[in-house]
C-alpha cells in the first residue's frame, strides 16, 4: 500500500512539474493561421537592427521589402524586435539575413511579429554579409 501512496505521489509531482512548462508555450499555428492574423506578410532583408538586452523594451529592425505577400508597404518596413512577454519575443534580427515576416500593424502604426519566433522565419542570408533570397 506504501509502495501505490509514494508511485502516486511521484506521479502527482511530474504533472505539477509538467504542466507549467506546456502552459507557457506558443504554440506555431498554421500557416493559414498566420496569414490570416496578419496585416502584412512579407520577405525583406535587415539592413538596420537594434538588439536590447532581455527585458528591455525598444529593439527594432529596419527591412528592405524583397516581396509582398499580404498588404501594402513601402520599399522599407520598421518592425518591432521586442516583446514584454518572454514567449512572444520574436528573437530576430541579424543584418544582412532574409527573413519571412508575418506583422499585424499597432494602433500606433508599428509592425510587430504574429506570434512572436513562430511569425519571423529566417530564409537565408548572412548575418555578417547582405546576402538576399530571391
Amino acid at each position: 500500500m506504501k509502495a501505490k501512496l509514494h508511485l502516486l505521489a511521484v506521479l502527482g509531482v511530474f504533472t505539477a512539474v509538467a504542466a507549467p512548462a506546456r502552459a507557457n508555450g506558443v504554440p506555431e499555428p498554421s500557416f493559414a493561421e498566420k496569414v490570416g492574423r496578419s496585416d502584412l506578410v512579407l520577405i525583406g532583408t535587415v539592413t538596420q537592427a537594434n538588439r536590447v538586452p532581455a527585458l528591455m523594451h525598444g529593439g527594432y529592425a529596419t527591412l528592405t521589402v524583397l516581396t509582398i505577400l499580404k498588404g501594402e508597404a513601402g520599399e522599407q518596413v520598421n518592425i518591432s524586435t521586442y516583446s514584454p512577454v518572454a514567449e512572444l519575443d520574436p528573437q530576430c534580427c541579424d543584418v544582412g539575413a532574409t527573413y519571412l515576416m508575418f506583422l499585424r500593424r499597432l494602433p500606433d502604426g508599428q509592425y510587430v511579429s504574429v506570434r512572436g519566433r513562430h511569425g519571423m522565419t529566417r530564409v537565408g542570408g548572412s548575418s555578417t554579409g547582405t546576402g538576399v533570397v530571391r
